[in-house]
């Protein structure tokens, strides 16, 4: 066989893989999983909005479908964190939350948000999308 297919036999699952991400200011680990290409399409397809609002006016003032960025985000990190597990109803309970994302709202920083979603990213592969333009760019 193959070298190279054979690599493929022998790599994880992409449902089996998992990160750590540190929360510095509280000195917490979070384990994360990847995404998989069906989850992310999921997101998207549940993140599309169809208002978009003028500045000013604070109305809607056309039609077209965009990505809900903030809600993705926490969409994704609502169901790839799995330790601790900031989806457990008991836990959302205790804190006064009805589901993940007013937990994230509430307790995470927009940094933090940032950067925990960058992380669940760059373990699903998204990690160099545009380094290599960057660098380009600079040069």
């Amino acid at each position: 066989m193959n070298t190279s297919l054979s690599k493929f036999l022998e790599a994880p699952n992409i449902t089996d893989l998992k990160g750590t991400y540190l929360l510095k200011r509280l000195d917490v680990p979070f384990t994360f999983s990847a995404m998989t290409d069906q989850q992310l399409t999921d997101y998207q397809q549940r993140c599309m909005t169809k208002d978009i609002m003028n500045v000013k006016s604070k109305k809607p003032t056309k039609k077209s479908d965009m990505l809900d960025f903030g809600k993705f985000k926490k969409l994704v990190i609502a169901n790839h964190v799995v330790d601790p597990n900031i989806s457990d109803p008991d836990f959302l309970k205790k804190g006064g939350w009805a589901v993940a994302s007013e937990f994230i709202e509430a307790k995470l920083t927009p940094g933090e948000v940032i950067e925990l979603y960058q992380a669940i990213n760059e373990l699903s592969g998204f990690d160099n999308l545009f380094d290599d333009d960057i660098e380009e760019a600079k040069n």
